[in-house]
């Protein structure tokens, strides 16, 4: 599984999951990535050892959902989620309608 197979696919998944990939230099959508339950991150297995926490999937969605409401409901592609995700996990702050224009 890819960042990008899990941002595409984020309304599929249940709230108490992380989302970890594999981070080499900086984030991309082709990166190696899992998601493992709150529950068992303490206890999670050396097969993700060379990933990295990247978000949980509950504040994805509402990254997301910001996104949309900001732009009048406007469905976001891969590309904007990711964009929209990546300034999130960057900066701590939502993706101004306006950025990059």
């Amino acid at each position: 599984m890819t960042l990008g197979d899990i941002l595409n696919s984020i309304d599929t998944f249940s709230d108490d999951l992380v989302i970890f990939a594999f981070r080499n230099g900086s984030w991309n959508l082709e990166a190696a990535a899992a998601l493992i339950p709150l529950e068992e991150l303490e206890n999670s297995s050396s097969e993700h050892a060379d990933l990295t926490y990247f978000l949980e999937v509950q504040i994805a969605k509402d990254i997301i959902d910001t996104w949309r409401t900001w732009r009048n409901g406007k469905e976001p592609s891969l590309i904007e989620r990711a964009e929209a995700i990546l300034y999130y996990v960057e900066n701590d702050a939502y993706l101004p309608p306006a950025y990059g224009t």
